[in-house]
Parts: structure tokens; sequence; C-alpha cells
């Protein structure tokens, strides 16, 4: 499989100036486990720029909004790529990243655009009352609680906008 378009991902890695000392380690264990990473990654915090000769960043969406999904929100208005590999600054990975899951997952979300959000990993929450879709899919009903996570996800850039309440 081939690597999809890279304006089509942006990985935007959520943070505040207050974690700083979480975005070196954050990129070495991009180099470590996704090491063929094809995707921009950017991160998205207040007022600190990212350490571009030492990290993995190649972008940093600043807001002064003292809300963090109203800085979530400025920073999607910028972003052009279709979807946001969406991850928090110590969220490390832990294991080898395979690019063609990246692709499946897109490739999955591109069949069905009311598909928002493609979690990346087992959730906490279980699997009740979720349809499943196939063995690699279910689906999370509109009104269980905990439906929306700030885990490691691929999301709609759309549908991610939609949802994020500016005073939350």
């Amino acid at each position: 499989m081939d690597v999809c378009d890279k304006r089509e991902l942006e990985i935007l890695v959520i943070s505040c100036d207050k974690f700083d000392d979480c975005w070196i380690p954050f990129s070495e264990c991009i180099q470590k486990f996704w090491p063929d990473c094809p995707y921009p990654i950017s991160l998205c915090t207040e007022t600190k720029d990212a350490p571009y000769d030492i990290s993995l960043f190649t972008k940093t969406y600043k807001s002064d909004n003292k809300s963090w999904s109203a800085r979530i929100s400025d920073a999607c208005n910028k972003i052009n790529a279709e979807y946001v590999l969406f991850v928090l600054e110590d969220q490390w990975l832990a294991k080898q990243i395979e690019n063609d899951a990246i692709i499946q997952n897109i490739e999955f979300m591109n069949k069905d655009n009311s598909i928002g959000v493609v979690y990346l990993e087992k959730r906490v929450l279980g699997e009740r009352n979720c349809k499943v879709l196939s063995d690699r899919y279910i689906e999370i009903p509109q009104n269980i609680s905990y439906r929306f996570s700030a885990g490691p996800a691929i999301w709609r850039k759309s549908y991610l906008s939609k949802i994020l309440n500016s005073d939350e």
C-alpha cells in the first residue's frame, strides 16, 4: 500500500507551554517507533515555538486562547489536511507504527463521510452497546457516555472542528 498524500493527514500534537519538557521525548519516540513517518508533525500550544532543530515538529500553531478546545479549534482552522491525527504531548509511542495501518484507517474513513473519528487504541470504555463493523472497527452509539476521548485518533478535521466547544 502506498503512503497517502502527505496533504491528506497532519499529525497534531496538543500541548501547552508548561509541558514543553515533553516535546523532545515525544519526538524521540516518533523517531524510534515511526522512523518512516511521512506526515507533517505540528505542535499546538500557547506562545512557545517547537524546538525545530532537535524535534520532528514542522510547525507550531500558537493560540493565546485560555480554553484548550479553542486552541485546538484555532489550529484546525490553519490546517489544510482533511484528516488530523490527534495526540497529546505525553502520549508517547511504545510500539512500532506501520504506515499501512494509518492508510487503512484513512481509506476506511474515505469510504464513508459520516465517520468522524477512528481511535488508534483499544478504548477503556469497552465495546458495550457498540455495533461491530469488522474485526478492526466498531461503531460507538451517539448517546453513550465518554464517546469522545482525547486518546490518539484520526479525526476528520471538519468533524473535530464541529464538535469542539470553545468553553471546554
